[in-house]
């Protein structure tokens, strides 16, 4: 799982973050490997892939979901800020390396979630501009043939109970995310459900 903030805090057992409970849905039968860093963008992913990939070939990835964007879509003043033709060219060379270096993985990219205009993510953040940036996820995704999670619309109207501080979810957030994986897993890759793979010795 290569992301930001929204996969790092996947992990957050206390929020029953999709990575922990994926990881509870796969025990015994493949690991999933949390790769989120809070605060990065395409633009900081980028040049350090070789090295994640080095790091990878031991055991090449069977799946890889990416969710970028979050960052990307910040306020032009924001050192985090990355425009969004930028965003889509560099989404698009994330996969590719990928793609290179393990052309057996399967790939998922997830777009960024809504945001709560209503809060003080207001000040760095707009629901509608992060909406642009899901919207270029999806057309970067159909332009590669990959399956997309659409996060963004979903969630529009329902903030408040999806996220926990106007950006990060929540726990009704974590099992939207967890149960939306799992949804397009068994659609798309359906060798790789939890209930096909088998228990490893």
């Amino acid at each position: 799982m290569l992301g930001d903030s929204l996969t790092e805090y996947a992990s957050n057992v206390q929020l029953q973050g999709f990575q922990a409970t994926l990881s509870r849905a796969y025990i015994r039968k493949a690991d999933v490997i949390n790769r989120g860093k809070a605060g990065w963008t395409t633009r900081d992913w980028l040049p350090v892939l070789p090295d994640l990939i080095d790091e990878w070939r031991a055991k090449p990835p069977s799946l890889i979901t990416i969710c970028l964007g979050a960052n990307d879509a910040a306020l032009e003043y924001l050192w985090l800020y990355v425009p969004l033709p930028e965003y889509a060219t560099k989404l698009r060379q994330i996969v590719e390396l990928f793609r290179a270096a393990f052309p057996a993985a399967k790939f998922i990219l997830m777009t960024p979630g809504a945001t709560d205009d209503t809060t003080v993510i207001r000040d760095i953040r707009s629901n509608e501009r992060t909406g642009t940036y899901a919207a270029m996820c999806k057309t970067v995704g159909a332009d590669l043939g990959l399956p997309v999670i659409d996060l963004w619309t979903p969630m529009q109207g329902v903030q408040k109970e999806m996220l926990v501080d106007g950006l990060h979810f929540s726990a009704a957030g974590n099992a939207f995310v967890h149960g939306k994986l799992l949804e397009t897993i068994r659609a798309v890759y359906p060798a790789l459900a939890p209930e096909v793979l088998p228990y490893t010795r």
